[in-house]
């Protein structure tokens, strides 16, 4: 699922960042390959492997730039977090415990791995 949002910062970090990929590319197959191996084969393995890698990273870059990050998921068991700040630690059956707490900033459900508040 493509998201876009509409961030002047991070539009502009990305064309920097692939005007900068476009002009290594310039670079090297113009002002490296071309007057050094212009007679061998070797020029044209190594622009067709140079721009396959770029091709790669670009692609790698816009799935990540484009692609939504996601939640994470909501317990299947109704767990109850009312009595979090209060009282002793209750133990819970082996069926419910999955270590979920609640995140003390925005109060929504977390596995214990998460540290999305912590940091």
């Amino acid at each position: 699922m493509v998201v876009c949002r509409t961030d002047p910062c991070g539009i502009i970090c990305i064309a920097l960042t692939y005007s900068a990929v476009a002009y290594a590319d310039y670079v090297v197959v113009r002002w490296i390959l071309l007057p050094t191996l212009s007679e061998s084969l070797w020029c044209a393995l190594n622009a067709v492997l140079f721009n396959t890698i770029i091709f790669l990273m670009v692609m790698a870059h816009c799935r990540a730039v484009f692609s939504d990050p996601g939640v994470v998921p909501l317990p299947r068991n109704s767990l109850d977090f009312s009595d979090m700040h209060s009282g002793p630690k209750i133990k819970l059956p082996s069926a419910q415990k999955e270590d979920w707490t609640v995140c003390t900033r925005c109060e929504t459900y977390r596995p214990s791995r998460d540290r999305k508040s912590v940091v």
